[in-house]
């Protein structure tokens, strides 16, 4: 069983259940076969914050759920970095609700899919 390391920037401080995440989180790991130890960071961002990277990067000048950001790859380190995974809460919790889903549970799968992007499973 691989060991996930998760940083959260959670300025806000949302009330997130780590636990369930992160158990989210590996067990996407473990679906796609990738079995290292590994580190992650997920960050909170406003709607403004989240514009502002998806213009930068994406040249798309509006707001977004989820960005991901991948890690420069070092073959001989003990802990795999994953890299940067941005979500913004607010659309999350709408997204939530037009669902008639839990914000947790959003958050979770806005997660695990800004995972499969970093580990180079994308959509058109």
């Amino acid at each position: 069983m691989p060991n996930l390391t998760l940083n959260i920037n959670n300025p806000k401080n949302f009330k997130l259940k780590t636990f369930s995440l992160k158990k989210s989180l590996l067990l996407e790991l473990i679906k796609n076969n990738f079995l290292k130890n590994s580190e992650l960071n997920i960050h909170f961002v406003s709607e403004k914050k989240i514009q502002a990277l998806n213009k930068k990067y994406r040249n798309i000048n509006k707001p977004t759920d989820v960005l991901s950001f991948g890690q420069i790859s070092i073959p001989d380190e003990k802990t795999k970095q994953l890299g940067d995974i941005f979500i913004c809460y607010n659309i999350a919790k709408k997204q939530a609700l037009n669902k008639k889903s839990s914000t947790q549970k959003e958050i979770e799968f806005l997660s695990t899919h800004g995972l499969k992007h970093l580990l180079g499973i994308h959509h058109n």
